[in-house]
């Protein structure tokens, strides 16, 4: 048996660093002075429909025993929506959560068809201030985890939108054209963007399918009309490649304001978003500006976020965006903006680095207790004192089993002393203690055991097994 592909189990150091992470990104939100909030997994589609739809992002949509339509959730924006309506909270609503997401994306590294989302969203804040604390709380969260020379890129869909007006392009339409663009890698290839505007053409046109040997985009005569809107896509997007500079947010703005001067007052906005941020303590050397940026969800309106860690090449970190027309209270729409980590990446990312934070170690325990039939209860008593001295002790439960097989448990499970607590120990008042080093790092395991084992006193035990440590 196996797991379903983009799904993973968690064991104890895991789950501990995901523990550590949480721990100090609801700090940040805490001190942001963001509600609290948890939804169900599980929303009718109705949800999914009218929260503006996921992009290109595939969905787990099912029909329940009562064929009632149900989706699982593909980000807590969804629900949030539903939220604010269903209960008339009202704005504005800074609410942070917590919870699994579902897509049905292909599995990659940090990447998963079930993962945790860490959520904030402002409900009912005009484009502005919100925005610039969004920046300054996903900044703050990735110096909190240890993560503090991740780029934060900046654009706005505005900014896009003016793009493609510029463009003139009459072939391909703005909600292809933003997702073309939003298929552009952080390494600036465009080979992706080609071939999903060139396999939409030629699925528009009924031309032959694209052969193994071949891109779509080589199927597509450079003289069709097809093939001139590709082109004039391609040109532009390598116009705006200069703007694309880490920690030059501002100057990459201003640059490009002056190149672009029709699309200055969507460039003016942003850069008021980057001037706010910084006066509420975002680095600016961590800002970049980046044009090509889009973000995968149709829902979003203005500026959009996203991080990457330029030590750990593997996707974004983080992102979000503002979205103005998918949250609605008596017909009324709420601006709202609104980020999230990526908690799998972020986890991954510090595995690969080497950024575990020692208190998450795997160790089960700091002391194996053993046993034997004759020695109980009086192994218990001892688990007992060194557990209220607050030590992890674990008894071994099996007293039959050997008490070599006992210690090489463990030594498996990286305990670093194992307690003995016999009838000799228990008569003089005394406990031996085994320091515990795994066999394969020992070339005489024998005359290991014999020199590690050490007898003090019942009240010196603590001590002892807290030096071990």
């Amino acid at each position: 048996m196996t797991n379903y592909p983009g799904t993973q189990d968690r064991f104890t150091a895991d789950i501990l660093l995901r523990q550590w992470v949480l721990a100090r990104l609801q700090d940040v939100y805490r001190d942001m002075g963001f509600n609290l909030l948890e939804t169900p997994c599980l929303e009718p589609i109705e949800v999914l429909k009218k929260s503006g739809g996921v992009g290109d992002q595939p969905t787990f949509v099912f029909a329940d025993k009562h064929k009632d339509d149900v989706c699982l959730k593909p980000d807590q924006t969804v629900s949030l929506r539903r939220v604010v309506n269903q209960h008339r909270i009202r704005a504005p609503y800074p609410r942070h959560q917590v919870g699994l997401a579902f897509r049905q994306d292909k599995p990659e590294k940090g990447r998963l068809r079930e993962f945790l989302q860490c959520d904030a969203d402002v409900v009912g804040a005009p484009l502005g201030t919100a925005d610039a604390e969004t920046i300054t709380w996903l900044l703050k969260g990735f110096a909190a985890v240890g993560l503090g020379e991740t780029i934060l890129s900046l654009n706005s869909r505005s900014i896009l939108s003016g793009l493609y007006e510029r463009a003139g392009d009459q072939y391909f339409d703005e909600t292809t054209f933003v997702r073309a663009i939003d298929k552009i890698p952080a390494t600036g290839e465009t080979y992706l963007m080609t071939d999903y505007l060139a396999q939409l053409a030629i699925k528009h046109q009924g031309w032959p399918a694209v052969p193994e040997d071949c891109t779509a985009f080589e199927m597509i005569p450079v003289s069709s009309v097809p093939g001139q809107a590709i082109a004039k896509i391609l040109t532009l997007v390598h116009q705006l490649r200069s703007y694309r500079n880490e920690g030059r947010a501002f100057e990459d703005l201003t640059a490009f304001a002056v190149a672009f001067p029709e699309l200055a007052g969507h460039t003016d906005a942003l850069k008021g978003v980057v001037d706010m941020a910084v006066e509420s303590g975002a680095d600016p050397t961590r800002l970049s500006f980046d044009p090509v940026l889009a973000r995968g969800m149709d829902y979003y309106t203005g500026p959009v976020f996203e991080a990457r860690n330029p030590l750990w090449p593997y996707g974004s970190l983080a992102g979000g965006g503002r979205y103005d027309n998918m949250v609605v209270i008596d017909d009324v729409p709420q601006p709202s903006v609104g980020a999230s980590f990526g908690l799998d990446r972020i986890e991954q990312a510090l595995k690969d680095l080497e950024r575990l934070p020692a208190e998450c170690s795997a160790r089960m325990a700091d002391a194996l207790v053993i046993t034997k039939p004759d020695w109980l209860p009086g192994a218990i008593r001892v688990a007992r004192q060194l557990r209220e001295a607050g030590l992890k002790t674990f008894v071994y439960p099996d007293p039959t089993v050997t008490l070599k097989l006992q210690t090489r448990y463990a030594a498996q499970n990286s305990i670093p002393c194992a307690v003995f607590f016999g009838p000799d120990e228990q008569e003089q008042g005394t406990v031996t203690i085994r320091e515990i080093t795994p066999e394969r790092d020992v070339a005489d395991p024998e005359a290991a055991r014999q020199a590690k084992n050490v007898t003090v006193a019942l009240d010196q035990m603590v001590d002892t097994v807290r030096s071990l440590g």
